[in-house]
């Protein structure tokens, strides 16, 4: 993106400025070309996860914490935990897996 200032006068401190905006613009146009990497979609991908099944099931009326949740979902026992709670966040998360459907 170009913007022609013909009809304007424009201090040279301006034109650092335009200039340095448009590396800006030109820097994020490449990044979004590129996509996300493979590790920043898979972040992505166990955070919308995590937030799916915690609120499905403060949904269905759970007393698990956001916290207590993605330890289930990386496979770690609650000491003290429902078992059936478990169970059911491990069977939503298993929903959300595309690799599993």
């Amino acid at each position: 993106m170009n913007y022609d200032l013909k009809e304007y006068h424009v201090d040279d401190d301006l034109k650092d400025v335009i200039k340095h905006i448009q590396a800006v613009i030109n820097q994020l146009n490449s990044r979004r070309d590129k996509g996300l990497s493979e590790s920043m979609r898979k972040k992505l991908f166990n955070h919308l996860k995590l937030s799916q099944v915690y609120n499905s099931n403060a949904i269905e009326g759970s007393q698990l914490s956001l916290r207590e949740t993605e330890l289930i979902l990386e496979s770690m026992v609650l000491l003290g935990g429902s078992y059936h709670e478990e169970e059911q966040i491990q069977r939503r998360a298993d929903c959300q897996d595309p690799q599993r459907g």
